[in-house]
């Protein structure tokens, strides 16, 4: 199944597509390492395409960040079946070294639904945010 993604440079509209919700993964023990270094990221780009100060997220979810270069992000649900608005459904730390342009991404928790059966993988939440850097980058 495909959504349509209103605004490519939304963290949300990557991380939060139906599918993320649709098509979670029962929890096992091999997985991906929690942990994501990206490189070559700007100030800009991640101050206006990563972390925007304006974003009202997608259909999907949206993301809350708490910190200036250096907190938490908490990845929030809307309009999915049978999960309240708002709820969290991952939380990351995050780190961003505007001089040296890195940005790491910790996966601290998951939220597990549908009486703890059922939670987002590390690679959904991976892919979205690769997704969300590659066209992060195309800013100058």
């Amino acid at each position: 199944m495909k959504a349509l993604i209103r605004k490519p440079d939304n963290l949300l509209a990557y991380v939060t597509t139906a599918t993320f919700f649709f098509s979670m993964t029962l929890s096992s023990s091999a997985s991906t390492t929690s942990l994501k270094k990206y490189e070559n990221i700007n100030l800009k780009q991640f101050n206006e395409c990563i972390k925007p100060p304006t974003s009202n997220g997608s259909e999907q979810g949206w993301a809350d960040y708490h910190g200036e270069n250096q907190g938490k992000v908490e990845l929030k649900v809307r309009n999915q079946p049978m999960i309240s608005d708002g709820t969290i459904a991952a939380t990351l730390d995050y780190k961003f070294e505007p001089s040296e342009e890195v940005l790491t991404l910790e996966i601290k928790r998951k939220t597990k639904f549908m009486f703890g059966m059922i939670q987002a993988s590390d690679e959904q939440i991976w892919e979205g945010f690769d997704g969300l850097v590659k066209q992060c980058r195309k800013l100058s």
